[in-house]
């Protein structure tokens, strides 16, 4: 899902982006949507700041007077009208999700120009294949005992076609294969993680299958569950609507899944035998890093996968793909493909991308910055088997420039007053809770609540000792822990910095 903001403020751009893939879509319709999201909730925020204002002068009021009686009924009419307002930014806002969904990823600037796989680039091979593959290799469909080792009649028997059995050797080499690619994905750092098979329509929502794959994954339809088709589903919404820390990132994650794809509509000689499957065997990695280190960890992601294939002495090449063959959710595309000799042909064996914030929004997946406030935050996934790179990236913060107070109030704590000459609006999920008020260049920057209450008692309580070392006594409370924030922003100040811990409750002989 891209940015409403960014899709506002850049709408030829992404008709630019979207016009190099692809897809379809009616901008003008997503406009109007978020324009009409944006009026209800606009309208909705007068009406509740009006109910509030009328709550606070009923309470000034005595009760019982006729003035109080009067209020009372005002408020029902503004309570009713903000509950009618909050209702139809919901509606308002479900609409806006659903045409918002419908609008792809938009190619990176690096991505090339193209329509169709014949104008993917070969940006780097490994590997003679005349050299590593024999000239009399055969297809595998066409090896004497290949039937005995893969047994595709009695799977069509048991479920249908694209589900074989593997038998003996064959099914003791799928399991070492499996064994190799995850020892080696925990020898780079990745975590290994056991995985649910099915997962729930938010899931295959939050990484793009829904509403854009539906006809490619298989439904249980009484439970609304989905068969995954790649084991990025569940491990990217392993962390789905969660806030991670900036300071875990970049955060790897591998895990083995069987997939299941319909693939309806694929017959001919290039899906024969293995080459296309209903049911396969996948290894997963996946990384959530740092938006400013999306496209750099695609590199790196890719360099694993690349690291398999030349430890199994497998001739390959590595493919970008242009932005009209790349996916829905993609921003940028490489495919590893291996060299079948026996079918005289390039296999692709391995994807990896990198699909920027697109998937982080639509799963809810943020980092809190190590100084900051929440911001969405970017996955990366791949696959080792099939390796696929996904990220995205939202580097802004909800913190707003330093700015002039717009009506200078004075910052109280007892009987301290010094005037706010400028403060920076403290933000948490798109609304403000606080401020940090500058009171003087002399003076680090103090912060003040909501209602503009800073802990300046506290301040004016420190001393510094002979010895060097600032003492201040605070409580527990809001302003005193901002203080100490503000304090321990001082890199001059914060090795000096002592605090004492009093309880305000405690009052007379026993304090």
């Amino acid at each position: 899902m891209l940015d409403p903001k960014f899709l506002r403020e850049n709408i030829d751009l992404v008709r630019k982006g979207i016009a190099r893939k692809k897809f379809q879509v009616d901008l003008d319709a997503v406009l109007a949507a978020d324009e009409a999201r944006r009026h209800a909730v606009a309208e909705f925020e007068v009406a509740r700041s009006a109910q509030n204002a009328a709550n606070k002068e009923m309470a000034a009021l005595p009760k019982g007077s006729p003035e109080f009686q009067a209020k009372v009924v005002e408020m029902k009419t503004a309570s009713a009208k903000v509950k009618e307002l909050e209702k139809k930014v919901s509606e308002v806002e479900e609409q806006m999700k659903a045409v918002a969904l419908s609008v792809p990823n938009i190619p990176h600037d690096s991505v090339p120009e193209g329509r169709t796989e014949a104008d993917n680039q070969v940006v780097a091979t490994w590997g003679d294949p005349a050299q590593l593959v024999s000239a009399a290799a055969k297809a595998h469909w066409d090896i004497a005992w290949f039937n005995k080792a893969i047994d595709f009649e009695r799977g069509v028997k048991v479920t249908g076609a694209g589900f074989p059995f593997y038998v003996g050797d064959m099914a003791r080499l799928v399991r070492a294969l499996i064994q190799y690619f995850l020892e080696e994905a925990g020898s780079n750092g990745y975590t290994e993680v056991t995985r649910p098979l099915m997962v729930n329509a938010a899931s295959a929502t939050a990484t793009g299958q829904l509403p854009d794959k539906e006809g490619q994954m298989y439904h249980a339809q009484t439970d609304d569950f989905y068969m995954i088709p790649t084991a990025e589903v569940p491990v990217t919404n392993f962390f789905r609507d969660e806030i991670l820390d900036e300071a875990s990132l970049p955060m790897k994650r591998c895990g083995y899944t069987p997939c299941f794809r319909r693939e309806a509509g694929s017959w001919g000689a290039h899906v024969r035998g293995l080459n296309r499957l209903h049911q396969f065997d996948k290894v997963e990695l996946v990384k959530w890093v740092h938006p400013d280190q999306s496209f750099a960890e695609l590199e790196l992601l890719r360099g694993d996968a690349e690291r398999l294939l030349q430890k199994l002495n497998l001739p390959y090449r590595v493919l970008l793909i242009c932005a009209g063959d790349i996916g829905f959710s993609h921003s940028k595309q490489y495919d590893l493909e291996v060299w079948a000799g026996g079918q005289k042909r390039w296999l692709e064996v391995s994807s990896c991308s990198n699909f920027t914030d697109f998937q982080a929004r639509r799963a809810g997946i943020r980092f809190r910055p190590r100084m900051g406030n929440p911001s969405s935050s970017t996955p990366s996934t791949a696959l080792a088997s099939a390796c696929r790179a996904f990220w995205r990236r939202s580097s802004r913060t909800t913190c707003s420039p330093t700015a002039p107070c717009a009506s200078p109030r004075p910052c109280v704590a007892g009987t301290v007053r010094k005037p706010c000459r400028s403060k920076v609006a403290l933000g948490w999920q798109g609304r403000v809770v606080g401020y940090v008020c500058f009171v003087s260049p002399a003076l680090p920057s103090l912060p003040c609540s909501a209602r503009n209450r800073c802990g300046l008692a506290a301040f004016s309580a420190g001393r510094t000792f002979t010895d060097g070392t600032y003492w201040v006594a605070v409580s527990g409370g809001a302003d005193s822990v901002y203080l100490l924030l503000a304090l321990w922003a001082d890199e001059t100040l914060r090795p000096r910095l002592r605090v004492l811990h009093f309880n305000h409750r405690v009052r007379g002989e026993a304090a």
